[in-house]
């Protein structure tokens, strides 16, 4: 994550790290260490078999990093770790498109493999100068690049001028039952509207929904909007919802029970400027609920305007309204958009995320071409498989 310790970015390679590890194979995972904060994370991994390995939270300037490795001089606590890593596959988490792999890639042993998991593009981050061609390059010779929308791949593809052959699509691991009945949702007044995202207004658009609902005809209706998560502009969003005086929004907090969430909401929102493929959405459509999303992001290739919700034509405030006036009018069908929405997104993803992407990097490290999920029997070759976290916007370091 991006300035977090840890964050929905870390679930998947944690995850499926921990997975491998309790298959038999010999597993090793480098993070920045950011103290206490992920200390509960990191102690998961160890307990299963995982080597864990913390690198400084502190490190030389881009500047500095980048005239050293010009000069051929390597991070001496990175080089040691990679000494152990001959014939491993390296899977690099990078938060978004613009982490720069090269410094590392290049300390890399020769015999190693490397995939690299995007979790995140953004149409306003563009790889510049320099950093262009090495980023491109990165991808370019990875084993396999795995992202989470086919929308993040066409715009990378885009920002690096190139077809990337090696990409394949995935899904990061949800905590909603997969296998549940469709719940229709509560009927009655208000409209309840919950919207679970990280409290960051630049990305996930709260500030576009406040100004939504500080509408007159809004404030008009019978309409309750939950915001769900914690996040740095918390106190901002406070201050926006004095200011327009947006009595329909509520803060709740973090939760753990998502399917709490959704038992009492009609609807999901999300007003994002930029998304890999928000956990929220999957979430919410596999508890059946509606959505409404922005276009040309991630969260637009699993709903279906107007069969499993509602698309906004741009990611500006008016396109926000007029998609909610849509769900809005449409409020006496949300339950049968909602069932719509619990079987499509069914036909979509995968059961066991953390299954299939562990079943990817097994294929790859034996040299298998297959890339769908494949049943593995009790034995498995021991090879090792380093699950490289990129947090604060920076590749293992």
């Amino acid at each position: 994550m991006e300035g977090y310790a840890w964050g929905g970015s870390e679930i998947l390679w944690s995850e499926t790290a921990i997975r491998l590890s309790k298959k038999g194979h010999r597993v090793a995972a480098s993070v920045k260490d950011w103290g206490k904060s992920a200390s509960p994370h990191l102690e998961a991994l160890r307990v299963a078999g995982v080597d864990v390995h913390r690198r400084p939270p502190i490190s030389p300037s881009v500047g500095i990093r980048s005239r050293l490795a010009r000069c051929g001089i390597r991070n001496r606590t990175r080089h040691a770790w990679f000494e152990r890593c001959e014939n491993a596959v390296l899977v690099f988490s990078c938060p978004i498109n613009t982490t720069n792999l090269a410094r590392v890639l290049a300390e890399m042993p020769a015999s190693a493999k490397y995939a690299i998991v995007l979790q995140a593009a953004f149409d306003f981050a563009w790889p510049k100068g320099r950093a262009f061609e090495e980023i491109r390059s990165a991808y370019v010779n990875a084993s396999r690049v795995f992202f989470v929308s086919q929308h993040n791949r066409e715009l990378l593809e885009t920002q690096l001028a190139t077809r990337l052959s090696n990409a394949e699509v995935i899904c990061n691991p949800f905590s909603v039952y997969y296998h549940q009945r469709f719940e229709a949702p509560p009927g009655g007044e208000p409209l309840r509207v919950a919207c679970v995202a990280r409290l960051e207004s630049g990305i996930k658009g709260h500030d576009l929904l406040f100004r939504v609902l500080a509408q007159d005809k809004w404030r008009r209706r019978k309409i309750r909007v939950s915001l769900y998560g914690s996040g740095p502009d918390e106190h901002y969003l406070r201050a926006l919802q004095q200011h327009w005086n947006v009595d329909s929004v509520q803060f709740c907090g973090v939760t753990d029970d998502i399917a709490g969430v959704w038992r009492t909401h009609q609807l999901g929102i999300l007003a994002s400027r930029g998304e890999g493929l928000p956990l929220a959405v999957l979430e919410g459509m596999l508890c059946g609920r509606p959505f409404v999303v922005t276009d040309d992001t991630g969260a637009a290739e699993v709903v279906e305007d107007e069969r499993t919700g509602f698309i906004a034509s741009a990611r500006s405030w008016q396109a926000v309204d007029s998609a909610l006036e849509r769900a809005w009018r449409n409020r006496d069908r949300l339950a049968e958009l909602g069932k719509a929405a619990f079987y499509h997104i069914r036909r979509r993803l995968p059961a066991d995320p953390v299954a299939d992407f562990a079943s990817r990097l097994e294929a790859l490290a034996t040299g298998s071409a297959r890339s769908e999920p494949r049943r593995v029997g009790p034995e498995v070759e021991e090879t090792p498989v380093l699950a490289a976290g990129a947090m604060d916007g920076e590749a293992a370091t």
